[in-house]
């Protein structure tokens, strides 16, 4: 006999039904109409398992429906230990701390500068002596702004090139960047660095964007980043790449919202290799927030905020936030095992934020190329025993994507010591809803 697994989500839209199990992922997601519609609900809604086989069939093979005596609690903790003990090695790089930009809501002190020589050359003999432990090596170019530091990713680029082609190890990297130094030029050698995934912020209209991210010296950023993305976009589609554009929306960007998303329509329309993420600015530290604490969202105004992009007509992908729905995909990279944030001075972190947080100064790469790390701190963001069989999370649907909460840091930080829920879990039906129809399999 079969029961229905805890993990389903019915999004029911009158003319058709969407469907997402959170233990599956977005492979599970699924779309029904007309007569299939009917079975749909008469299965799922009132489990009626007997009520027509190709349907049900369909809906045990993405895992809507299960057997009876299946303990999906026990799946949970498998994929988990997957998700933490994932077998690529992957290294957030800093070449410099430094940044061209001051952006309110930015928590770095910017104090520490370029990469040297020296370390460089102890993260090479670090990949070199190690790569043969792992099934590939995936490179995240962070900062202050990377490419303020191209020289640091250009010869460290070359030298992974050169180890995992040695290896026969797949290697990929990707950047987060303001775009201001990512012209055309740059754009195309970095493509031939492997570097294939890009994080750019646009907040907003100029107006909005000049307010939060700004140069050094004040001036606006908004129409040289515009540019680039521009000469970026006219090169052929056919240069693989993922280009996601983060609006971090305040209250002032929401009440443009309808100007923006014409904007942003216009310039990217018809180029899947970009999608937005729909963000909202935070409190990530410092002085400079304090100036736009009236401005910021809080988890009821985000959730709103999709409500209002569900209700106007656009084109935009916003197929990003697929990653919300992927199991495990949205753990965050501190958590797992093999992953590690090193910064320009050679430091050794779990996290990108919170620098000054003591479990996340694990230790430094020594000059021969080795992790001297603290092994009890970096338990505290991956062991498995932690976190597991928190009451909240057992019974919860989302709790197949998020795995106990994808976020170790907040966590860590929570008094209660429990996991706190990302906000995602209060806006999945949103999600589904503002997802293209072919991210879903038709039924």
């Amino acid at each position: 006999m079969y029961k229905n697994s805890i993990f389903n989500y019915i999004i029911d839209l009158k003319d058709e039904i969407r469907l997402y199990n959170s233990i599956k992922g977005k492979n599970s997601l699924l779309i029904a109409t007309g007569s299939d519609y009917i079975k749909v609900k008469e299965i799922l809604c009132k489990k009626n398992y007997n009520y027509d086989s190709a349907v049900l069939k369909k809906l045990y093979d993405k895992g809507f429906i299960i057997n009876e005596n299946v303990n999906e609690h026990l799946i949970r903790e498998q994929v988990l230990n997957d998700v933490i003990n994932n077998n690529k090695l992957h290294l957030v790089i800093m070449p410099t701390e430094q940044c061209n930009f001051r952006c309110v809501y930015c928590y770095e002190n910017h104090i520490k500068g370029k990469m040297s020589l020296e370390t460089q050359d102890a993260i090479v003999k670090y990949v070199r002596n190690n790569i043969k432990n792992y099934t590939g090596l995936n490179i995240g170019w962070f900062g202050g702004e990377p490419l303020e530091a191209l020289d640091v990713i250009r010869n460290l680029s070359n030298e992974f090139i050169k180890i995992c082609k040695i290896a026969r190890k797949p290697f990929k990297a990707g950047m987060t960047t303001n775009g201001y130094n990512l012209t055309k030029e740059v754009f195309e050698e970095l493509h031939r660095l492997h570097v294939y995934e890009y994080q750019i912020s646009i907040d907003g209209l100029k107006a909005s964007h000049d307010s939060q991210r700004k140069l050094v010296d004040g001036s606006g950023t908004f129409d040289r980043i515009i540019y680039n993305i521009k000469e970026i976009k006219r090169i052929s589609k056919l240069i693989k790449t993922e280009i996601v554009i983060r609006t971090n929306f305040t209250k002032r960007i929401i009440n443009e919202i309808d100007d923006y998303v014409k904007f942003y329509d216009d310039l990217l329309k018809n180029d899947d290799r970009f999608s937005l993420q729909v963000n909202m600015a935070g409190d990530w530290g410092g002085e400079e927030v304090k100036s736009i604490s009236h401005d910021l969202l809080n988890v009821s105004d985000y959730i709103k905020l999709f409500n209002n992009l569900i209700n106007i007509p656009n084109g935009i992908n916003f197929n990003f936030h697929l990653q919300e729905l992927t199991s495990g995909e949205f753990k965050c990279y501190a958590a797992k095992k093999n992953s590690y944030t090193i910064g320009s001075d050679g430091k050794i972190y779990k996290c990108t934020e919170a620098f000054d947080m003591p479990e996340n100064n694990l230790g430094y790469i020594s000059k021969n190329g080795e992790m001297i790390i603290d092994y009890y701190k970096e338990s505290c963001w991956t062991s498995i025993s932690r976190i597991l069989n928190i009451e909240k999370c057992l019974t919860c649907k989302y709790s197949g994507c998020c795995l106990y909460s994808p976020c170790p840091k907040n966590s860590l930080q929570n008094t209660n010591k429990e996991p706190i829920c990302p906000r995602t879990k209060g806006n999945v039906a949103n999600l589904i809803k503002i997802l293209s129809s072919e991210c879903f399999e038709k039924i």
